[in-house]
């Protein structure tokens, strides 16, 4: 349980409750505790209110309480009350993290739609179904549902919590503050006004999300020299104030505060480095967990210089390594077990420089640039441009089908190849996806040729010399799409999209595993990231939320596919990271 549980306990000491939030990552329990489970999954808890005495979330008891509801359901489909709380019981069997839990959700929707088409007054129906989609991250239509059922039931207090939850993820820390506001007001059950007064007594300002800025002082200095640092601590300092105009709560920390230097005085390695780092990242997360604010974000400040990635065991390949930023993302200690890193508990971003760069231009590019779309979340065009290997083009088209309402402009490579490719291409796009053949040992990207086996150069970092970047946000399923150890923006052309504007860039820093566009176009691991990823960004989801939520679409997908993840979910799950602010969203035109 996070913080606000810590928190609550005076308030609700000695009684049942329950909770309502999401499902995190597996973490591990105490040494010398009397746990029959050694491991627990960590939950982001949404909401507690006082829960009847009868009351369980065990998943054996809410399983026949669906079954018995479809019972009645199937000799009575027409009563909206039934369907009501067969909506809310699909909800609680989903949060219980059942296999299939998205299916449940999905089903809760379409029962509770059900029951509004027979009685569109049901207030509790509206806020059931807020419910599900804010779990879902559909924001947007959280506050139009909550809204509905409050007209409906104008004392009804909990649909205000619901308000809170979306305005804050969408950055309206005022509306969110004046949703808990309303609760107090209004009165009603006293769980949920007791509930709305402790969130205000522990955020007594205007946040309600908060974000570590994090990087590494002495690397910072080694690299940039103390003007170069100071010039990054400025920028810092001035992209903190547009988290905090925006609703994130946040503050600049260095990881290897106190010095983590051997005492023999010689520079560690990155496996020595990253050790002390992630259990100062823990510390402060753990921290405001105790204090009732829990770390959401964290951005990471530099490259593999500044701060290191992860090597960890390549599941697909004994004695191999696949480099990861989700431990910095995962509650688990760095010396748990590898598995209990691959699904991330907070949203992590990374601005990277160049490595070997004395100059800190390109990160303090990213560093304004990320400022600059606080200001101006708002995207220009409906278009999104998919450049793809041929072979791959029926699989990328399913991947971005969910963006129906912009229009979708596919090159494939062959036919084009990287003489024949434009950058003007990309000019109207605020949505680039690649689909190409990628190596950690080339900087191009390449697709088809023929016959199929034989690969040729589709893109290179030179290819977008005289691109005009206007914040596009760029997703790439290319092998080693993300992978910049020892490059700069002109070897490597995830930096060249940074610096030309990218608003951010989704990618993989090991093989990349998808359809198999030969034989079949059944999406795989890398394509169930990518499209849910820009289902997400579409709704107004903030990246590191969106990416967040993609890997657990993933793994949702596989268990129910597979029973479970096999060594290619897992390697995926591991390897694709974020460039950019996390806390960014865009704002699509209407």
């Amino acid at each position: 349980m996070d913080g606000l549980v810590e928190a609550q306990r005076g308030a609700f000491a000695g009684q049942k409750v329950r909770v309502q939030g999401t499902i995190g990552a597996v973490t591990p329990l105490p040494e010398g505790r009397p746990y029959g489970d050694r491991h627990v999954r960590s939950i982001t808890v949404l909401q507690i209110e006082l829960a009847d005495l009868e009351e369980s979330l065990d998943l054996e008891e809410i399983a026949t309480e669906v079954d018995t509801l479809e019972r009645w359901d199937r000799d009575s489909p027409d009563d909206p009350k039934r369907l009501t709380d067969l909506g809310y019981a699909y909800f609680r069997a989903a949060s219980t993290d059942a296999v299939g839990g998205r299916a449940l959700l999905h089903q809760g929707i379409r029962v509770l739609e059900r029951a509004l088409d027979l009685n569109p007054k049901l207030a509790v129906a509206y806020n059931n179904l807020a419910l599900i989609y804010t779990v879902l991250g559909r924001f947007a239509r959280v506050i139009d549902l909550c809204q509905r059922a409050i007209l409906l039931r104008p004392q009804f207090t909990t649909p205000y919590f619901g308000l809170y939850v979306a305005h804050g993820q969408l950055g309206r820390a005022p509306a969110a503050r004046a949703a808990l506001e309303r609760v107090i007001e209004i009165g009603g059950a006293s769980a949920n006004v007791r509930c709305a007064e402790l969130i205000l007594r522990l955020k007594p300002g205007h946040a309600t999300l908060t974000c570590l800025i994090a990087t590494c002082r002495q690397p910072l200095v080694a690299q940039y020299g103390q003007s170069g640092f100071g010039a990054i601590t400025a920028a810092l300092q001035r992209l903190a104030s547009a988290h905090r105009a925006g609703g994130v709560d946040s503050r600049i920390v260095y990881l290897d505060e106190p010095a983590s230097e051997p005492a023999s005085g010689e520079p560690m390695d990155d496996r020595a480095r990253v050790a002390p780092i992630k259990s100062r990242l823990d510390a402060l997360c753990r921290s405001a967990r105790l204090a009732g604010d829990p770390v959401e974000y964290c951005l990471l400040i530099g490259g593999p210089d500044i701060v290191p990635f992860f090597e960890m065991a390549d599941p697909t390949a004994p004695g191999a390594v696949v480099l990861s930023d989700n431990p910095y993302a995962s509650d688990g200690a760095m010396d748990d077990e590898w598995l209990d890193h691959l699904l991330p508990v907070r949203r992590v971003g990374r601005l990277p420089g160049e490595a070997g760069a004395h100059d800190p231009r390109l990160l303090l590019k990213q560093i304004e640039n990320a400022c600059r779309f606080h200001r101006d979340p708002a995207v220009n065009g409906k278009q999104v441009f998919c450049y793809t290997a041929e072979a791959w083009e029926k699989a990328s088209r399913s991947v971005l089908a969910g963006l129906e309402e912009f229009r979708l402009t596919v090159t494939s490579s062959e036919p084009c190849r990287v003489s024949e490719f434009n950058s003007a291409w990309l000019e109207d796009a605020p949505f680039l996806h690649f689909n190409l053949h990628g190596s950690d040992r080339e900087s191009c990207w390449k697709g088809t040729g023929t016959p199929v086996w034989k690969v040729r150069n589709a893109l290179q970092p030179e290819s977008l010399a005289s691109y005009r970047g206007r914040g596009a946000v760029v997703f790439s399923q290319c092998c080693f799409g993300a992978y910049i150890n020892g490059r700069s923006s002109a070897d490597s052309i995830a930096l060249s999209f940074l610096d030309h504007d990218a608003r951010c860039l989704v990618g993989s820093l090991a093989v990349a595993y998808g359809a198999d566009g030969v034989r079949r176009v059944e999406l795989e691991e890398s394509d169930v990231v990518a499209r849910s990823f820009w289902t997400f960004v579409k709704e107004g989801i903030r990246f590191g939320d969106a990416l967040m939520r993609a890997k657990h679409d993933l793994a949702e997908e596989m268990a129910l596919r597979l029973g479970g993840l096999d060594e290619d979910a897992q390697k995926t799950l591991l390897s694709f990271v974020l460039y950019g602010d996390p806390t960014l969203a865009v704002q699509c035109e209407s």
